[in-house]
């Protein structure tokens, strides 16, 4: 989910269940914050697809769609702009570009004017297949760019697939990429020296999710927002990292959106608040029936609450 201007957010995709039968979508939907309404965009786009990269370049109005997978049968390394004004989708074919690939993570970085994007795996669900890559894409030249950085973040799965450890958001005060990796390390990004950083509290101290976290930058707050996410129990917990001082602290909201997973988070800037979407009510299910939900959360200064 990401925020595109207008008091909007926009979702692509995705997965559900109807009955017992898993089911990936095609769909894309905006939200509108102001009126709380729903609004389906008609007309061709990606295929259906789940785990896939999705940011919003502020300066041109568009949305950049990368990968994704269609169960553990199909991984995308198609490349997708939408343009929010007028709401139509194109591929682009970039002659170089990532390989195919889920679970990445992706923001757009204001200080460079270009996306930047993490890791991701192949073959998904497989655990032990991650790609610790860095790749920027230029939206002037609609190209990829494959970077070579002397660090990178280390991908150490646990027995549960890549695709789901991730979290990553630009924050915009700092002006770098903040990577959340599993629940256990947080790494910054900065696009105008290609250098990755970890930091020196680089563990979340207590998170207590390893996977399936999601998260946001809080402009109000000055913050990057994580909720949820799963080991063994399911997590309901909301941290905040001052990027500044690479420090995480536990909000204490005594109304939340309770224990959920694999759901989704992005600021919303007209609102003043950070919104939470979707998500599963049970930890990792790859096989069964995970009960999912379309519930809306908003955290403001109020704490968080349920939109109606």
């Amino acid at each position: 989910m990401v925020a595109v201007g207008d008091g909007k957010l926009l979702i692509v995709g995705g997965r559900t269940y109807r009955g017992s039968a898993e089911a990936f979508l095609a769909d894309t939907w905006t939200y509108d914050a102001r009126s709380n309404e729903w609004s389906e965009l008609e007309g061709a786009g990606p295929q259906a697809r789940s785990q896939h990269a999705m940011a919003y370049d502020s300066k041109r109005g568009e949305v950049l769609v990368f990968g994704g997978y269609v169960g553990s049968s199909f991984t995308y390394a198609d490349t997708w702009l939408l343009n929010v004004a007028d709401g139509s989708w194109r591929r682009v074919r970039p002659e170089t570009a990532p390989s195919a690939r889920a679970g990445s993570v992706l923001v757009y970085d204001e200080q460079i004017d270009a996306y930047v994007m993490f890791a991701g795996a192949e073959e998904p669900p497989a655990p032990e297949l991650p790609l610790a890559e860095t790749w920027l894409f230029d939206p002037d030249n609609e190209t990829w760019i494959d970077v070579t950085t002397s660090v990178a973040p280390e991908l150490v799965s646990e027995g549960h697939p890549t695709l789901f450890e991730l979290a990553m958001v630009y924050d915009s005060t700092a002006e770098r990429a903040v990577l959340l990796i599993a629940g256990e390390a947080t790494w910054t990004f900065d696009g105008a020296t290609q250098v990755w950083s970890q930091s020196d509290l680089g563990a979340t101290q207590g998170l207590g999710a390893d996977y399936m976290v999601a998260a946001a930058y809080d402009t109000t707050l000055s913050r990057t927002v994580a909720y949820g996410g799963a080991p063994v129990a399911r997590v309901s917990g909301t941290w905040l990292f001052d990027t500044a001082a690479g420090s995480w602290e536990k909000s204490e909201a005594p109304q939340h959106p309770g224990p959920i997973v694999n759901h989704a988070m992005a600021y919303e800037p007209h609102s003043g608040a950070t919104f939470l979407f979707g998500g599963a009510t049970a930890v990792l299910v790859l096989d069964g029936v995970a009960p999912v939900t379309n519930a809306m959360w908003v955290l403001d200064q109020d704490g968080w609450r349920v939109v109606d």
